[in-house]
């Protein structure tokens, strides 16, 4: 997916029928539009920024009829979001790039820990590129992880 969420930030306590958030939103590189919702049901305000008003207009699920990942990138972002803000501190957090289904992996230590520990860090890495070697993402946000 070439759509990205920048500087998501949550915020659960006034979350009631949807997720309360704001964000960027970047599609290959280039930031479009901002994006929030209110968490009181309604659907996403997205505000594109200057120039990019067709590019952020796609993303408007109200043009939608159907949802699917495809027609809610959005919501699709902020569930793979939340689920490596969750999750991050002890595993690996994978997207399965076929379906776009959300794994973990265990780790025995932190991602602080492991960062600070060289051995420890190469083994993650190798862990991460067997499994981008099968088809997944590693989404973490808190490791970096090189590319090939």
């Amino acid at each position: 997916m070439d759509l990205v969420l920048k500087k998501v930030k949550i915020h659960e306590d006034m979350s009631e029928e949807t997720t309360c958030f704001s964000a960027e939103m970047w599609e290959k590189g280039v930031h479009i539009a901002d994006v929030k919702n209110d968490g009181r049901g309604g659907c996403h305000d997205i505000r594109p920024t200057k120039g990019n008003e067709k590019a952020a207009w796609k993303y408007n699920e109200n043009l939608s009829l159907e949802w699917n990942r495809e027609n809610f990138p959005i919501d699709h972002l902020l569930g793979e979001w939340d689920a490596v803000t969750r999750h991050q501190a002890k595993k690996l957090v994978l997207v399965e790039n076929a379906t776009g289904k959300v794994f973990t992996i265990p780790l025995k230590h932190s991602i602080t820990n492991i960062k600070k520990t060289p051995k420890l860090l190469t083994q993650v890495i190798g862990i991460a590129q067997r499994q981008k070697d099968q088809g997944f993402t590693v989404i973490n946000r808190n490791i970096t992880l090189p590319t090939n």
